[in-house]
């Protein structure tokens, strides 16, 4: 059913299928109120590491050199890797030889082997090749090409054979396999996500400001259409399109990922964690929000801001914010007086624009210049306070924000730059006023898409 609207030029007044009002007045400008303003902690990162292992002159040491990569690659490493090792083995052991014959057999993985393998799939990325292209040989003719060649093979740099290498990654996925869980069509990788999430909550004390997107796990099916999966997604607009899909929180100053959730499907998703509740989009947004606050647990000033319920912000992409998503993880906690005292929440606002003026403030701002802003506040039946903003960043489309009260100013902040040539083919800069608030956004938006580029 779709709500009645009654437009004034100040109000606009909203009554959704739930007979709840929303009454809209324009602002000048939101400012938080002073005693609600979020801070930030003093301490981010990674806890119980020496990072001066990575001082030059560390580095360059050839006779105690530490191999603070590695180090660091084994403290945020996803569960216990020797116990994934063993049952690598075991499934080499007990399940792939066997089926061979003598000559055929698989070796099993040393401890070395292991990482040196790991190292070449992470190495693979920065030198920005792969496959039989890291054991090239330069005298083969067919191999040739624009960029110097490399082998990593024992005739090269002595790393790890191509052999070795396909054969461990013909096995690799076994050793994350979850086999206390087998009756989840999902413990192929759901043991692996969950050690994630542990490791993060545990060791990365975040920044008191966290972003929400959607992330990719590319698949590229062989053999089969979705191999043993369950469930593949396909979302166009991500690098890469089809894949495991999982919804992510990243720590806006470290960038790092604190916390993933796998989207198993349509009725799987239905049964999850407040999806009876407030719907599906609003209950991952819920979730996501329980799970990734106050990571770095070890941390006495994260156990403290737990227990005074410390207000965090959360950024996030249009896909997690609605007026119902805001409103309720919002009143997830409450004051003293039974006043709604959660997090303080920012979002780009598309096509869940329940309860949003959203058609009113595209047809007020219609032919506005680039740089113009309106601003919309409105109290919840429940005693959220929202902001509303339309935003032109040029003179043809309108953004629209959906914050809470407390979580940013709507003054101007740091201006968008606006670039382009001139009529001799210079680049020239204009600056386009934008509201603090966005300015932030914009900021730390695509932190978690510049994880799933890499």
């Amino acid at each position: 059913q779709d709500p009645i609207r009654n437009v004034s030029s100040l109000h606009v007044k909203i009554i959704n299928s739930d007979a709840e009002t929303y009454v809209w007045k324009l602002v000048a400008d939101s400012d938080p109120e002073e005693s609600q303003v979020v801070t930030e902690y003093q301490k981010i990162g990674l806890l119980d590491f020496d990072f001066s292992a990575f001082e030059k002159e560390n580095l360059e040491k050839e006779d105690d050199y530490k191999h603070p990569f590695l180090n660091l690659l084994i403290k945020t490493w996803f569960g216990d890797w020797r116990q994934q090792l063993a049952q690598l083995n075991d499934e080499i052991e007990n399940k792939v030889n066997p089926t061979r014959n003598k000559k055929r057999k698989m070796r099993i993985v040393s401890e070395h082997e292991w990482w040196k393998f790991i190292g070449i799939l992470i190495g693979a990325a920065s030198i920005g090749k792969g496959g039989s292209n890291l054991w090239q040989k330069p005298d083969r003719r067919s191999q040739r090409s624009f960029s110097d060649p490399i082998n990593l093979g024992l005739d090269g740099q002595n790393i790890l054979s191509h052999d070795c290498f396909k054969s461990i990654r013909a096995v690799f996925p076994f050793a994350f396999y979850d086999h206390s869980n087998k009756n989840d069509p999902w413990h192929p990788i759901s043991g692996m996500v969950d050690a994630f999430n542990r490791n993060r909550h545990s060791l990365m004390a975040s920044s008191a400001i966290i972003v929400s997107d959607e992330m990719m796990s590319a698949f590229r099916p062989r053999t089969t259409e979705r191999s043993i999966l369950p469930h593949l997604s396909f979302i166009l607009r991500k690098p890469e399109p089809f894949g495991i899909e999982l919804k992510a929180t990243c720590c806006s100053v470290a960038g790092v990922l604190l916390f993933l959730e796998i989207q198993r499907g349509k009725e799987a998703m239905g049964e999850a964690k407040y999806s009876h509740e407030i719907g599906g989009t609003a209950a991952c947004t819920a979730r996501l929000v329980e799970e990734s606050q106050y990571c770095g647990a070890k941390l006495r000033a994260r156990k403290d801001a737990k227990q005074t319920n410390k207000t965090l912000k959360f950024y996030h992409d249009a896909w997690f914010t609605s007026v119902r998503q805001m409103t309720y993880i919002k009143s997830m906690t409450k004051d003293s007086e039974g006043n709604p005292n959660g997090h303080e929440f920012v979002g780009a606002l598309k096509s869940n624009h329940s309860c949003f003026p959203k058609v009113e403030l595209e047809n007020k701002m219609k032919d506005y210049p680039s740089g113009s802003y309106l601003v919309m506040e409105s109290k919840s039946p429940n005693g959220c306070k929202l902001v509303a903003i339309g935003y032109k960043y040029n003179a043809r489309k309108v953004l629209c924000f959906l914050c809470t009260k407390n979580a940013g100013s709507t003054r101007p902040g740091k201006p968008y730059e606006c670039r382009y040539p001139d009529k001799y083919g210079n680049t020239k800069v204009r600056r386009v006023v934008r509201p603090a608030l966005i300015s932030k956004y914009f900021e730390v938006s695509d932190i978690i898409d510049s994880n799933n580029h890499a």
